[in-house]
């Protein structure tokens, strides 16, 4: 089985609650600390060195209209906001290991045909990653690069599970890709360095994605990013975050030098620049400009943070 990710707040402390007794959550709370907790490393090896980073406009969850133009009209709002490269998760139909062939085949096409339009709206010019979400098969993996070939993905991320049975079939996903000019992107639910020796072993993607929600902390997160780099493949964070997850993650990736591109959410809620007292980041030509205020450069608006911070009540409210 995949590594359990976060995938919502509510989800995550639901389970917390089943497993310790208690949900309280607040984003001045321990367990926010415990988030990014790890050994602090010196202030040397976190100083940022770089004035901008390169980011991917992921805009899948901007996306309520799951229509064709739907993903469409999210890309073409990215493009026009100043965004280079766009991610979109196309396959919400697909589920290869509960589906038998002929249904996942009819709802891969579906896929396509967002991947299609798309591509058609942003241009030639623009880079497009298709995140598969683990929803794939070996077969259909491959028939999703061969029927995309044509709109020159820059990478296809997570096609398949990510469990040692799947390791093989990835390795030839990724030689039929590196075929085509695309990169294989995977690994965001990895929690510490050791985890991802099997992918390396066998040299599984070209970017790898480690998430600092989950990789276990900012020193932990650099020891990936190095090992990654010597590896010869690229570290390219996963980060459909919040602002203090990106404030992280951009610090961390301008200190390590030679990262990829940094993912970050786009247009999904006003609440990402409110809570931390701020306008929408600015990009230009795809890149976003690195804070250069002590810290991680955020600061969080507590009365906000009141506001909406989910505790065991409103948990029984909305359950």
């Amino acid at each position: 089985m995949p590594i359990w990710a976060i995938t919502n707040p509510q989800s995550f402390l639901l389970r917390r609650k089943r497993r310790t007794g208690t949900s309280s959550f607040s984003c001045g709370s321990p367990f926010l600390a415990a988030l990014f907790h790890s050994r602090r490393p010196p202030p040397s090896r976190i100083r940022s060195s770089s004035a901008a980073l390169a980011r991917d406009c992921s805009v899948n969850r901007k996306t309520l209209d799951r229509s064709q133009a739907g993903f469409a009209a999210s890309a073409r709002t990215a493009i026009a906001y100043g965004h280079t490269a766009i991610k979109i998760a196309p396959f919400d139909e697909v589920n290869c290991r509960r589906q038998p062939p002929a249904e996942a085949s009819a709802a891969l096409q579906k896929g396509i045909e967002r991947i299609d339009r798309v591509r058609d709206a942003i241009g030639a010019d623009i880079r497009l990653m298709v995140d598969c979400h683990w929803r794939l098969d070996l077969p259909t993996a491959q028939a999703v690069l061969s029927l995309t070939e044509r709109f020159h993905l820059h990478w296809l991320e997570c096609p398949l599970p990510e469990t040692r049975a799947d390791l093989d079939d990835l390795v030839a996903v990724k030689a039929q890709a590196n075929a085509q000019r695309v990169l294989l992107a995977g690994c965001e639910e990895n929690i510490r360095t050791e985890s991802f020796a099997p992918f390396w072993d066998k040299r599984v993607y070209d970017v790898y994605m480690p998430d600092a929600k989950y990789v276990g902390g900012i020193e932990e997160m650099m020891t990936v990013a190095a090992n990654i780099q010597q590896q010869g493949a690229t570290f390219s964070p996963h980060n459909p975050s919040g602002p203090v997850c990106d404030a992280v993650s951009a610090h961390v990736c301008a200190a390590v030098g030679g990262a990829g591109m940094l993912e970050m959410q786009f247009d999904e809620t006003p609440l990402f620049p409110a809570l931390i007292g701020g306008g929408a980041k600015a990009v230009e030509r795809g890149k976003v400009a690195i804070s250069q205020r002590p810290g991680l450069g955020v600061a969080l608006d507590r009365a906000l943070i009141d506001k909406y911070a989910l505790t065991s009540q409103t948990i029984k409210r909305h359950g």
